[in-house]
C-alpha cells in the first residue's frame, strides 16, 4: 500500500552541512522509535520552538524530549501499578488541561511503552464525556489537578457505577512535572 497522501516536501537535510539525518521511512520504525532514532542521530535538532519571555525563542531538542517521554511513559506505567515488563497494558484515558508540549510528551511516552492511550478533550460536555468513558471503558484515567475535571470524572464514574457496578477504573493525577522538561 502506498501513501494515502503524497509525501510532504523535504525541508530538513536540504543542506548537508546542517548535519540533520533522515530516519528510514520504509515502515521499519514505529512513531516512538522514530523519535528514539532522532535522539541518537539528531540530538540537538529542535522538536519544539516557542517564544520566550525575553522576546526570543526557546527550543526543545530531541536530546531533551525523548528522555522526557521515556520518563513520562515510566511514570504512567508505575502509576498504573503494573510492571514495565508487562506484555500488554489496559487502555488509559487522559483528560487534562495541559500545555501542548507536556501533553504531546506524555502521549509519546505512553506510546513508547505500549500503553494504549485515549486522549479526551477536557472541554467536552458532560454527556459526551460519559458516553466516551462508557463506550471505551478505560481502566485508568489520568486527570489534571483541577477541581472541575476531577468533579466531572467523579460524577461520570458514579453514573457508570450505577449502570455497571463492575466497572471501576482507577483515576490518577496527570502531573505536569512528571517529565521534568
Amino acid at each position: 500500500m502506498g501513501f494515502l497522501l503524497t509525501p510532504s516536501k523535504q525541508v530538513h537535510a536540504l543542506n548537508p552541512s546542517s548535519g540533520f539525518k533522515q530516519p528510514p521511512f520504509d515502515g521499519s520504525l514505529t512513531v516512538p522509535q522514530i523519535y528514539d532514532w532522532h535522539y541518537h542521530h539528531n540530538p540537538q535538532h529542535p522538536v519544539f520552538v516557542y517564544p520566550n519571555l525575553g522576546g526570543g525563542t526557546s527550543e526543545i531538542p530531541f536530546a531533551e524530549l525523548v528522555p522526557a517521554a521515556h520518563r513520562a511513559g515510566r511514570y504512567v506505567v508505575e502509576s498504573m501499578g503494573l510492571p514495565m515488563e508487562s506484555q500488554s497494558f489496559p487502555l488509559a484515558a487522559i483528560i487534562a488541561h495541559a500545555d501542548t508540549i507536556t501533553y504531546f510528551t506524555v502521549i509519546l511516552g505512553m506510546l513508547r511503552v505500549a500503553v494504549p492511550v485515549f486522549p479526551i478533550n477536557p472541554y467536552l460536555p458532560e454527556p459526551a464525556f460519559l458516553h466516551l468513558i462508557s463506550t471505551n471503558r478505560p481502566q485508568h484515567i489520568f486527570i489534571s489537578d483541577d477541581a472541575t475535571l476531577t468533579n466531572l470524572v467523579q460524577k461520570a464514574l458514579r453514573e457508570m457505577e450505577n449502570k455497571d457496578p463492575t466497572y471501576k477504573p482507577k483515576y490518577l493525577n496527570f502531573l505536569h512535572s512528571m517529565i521534568y522538561l
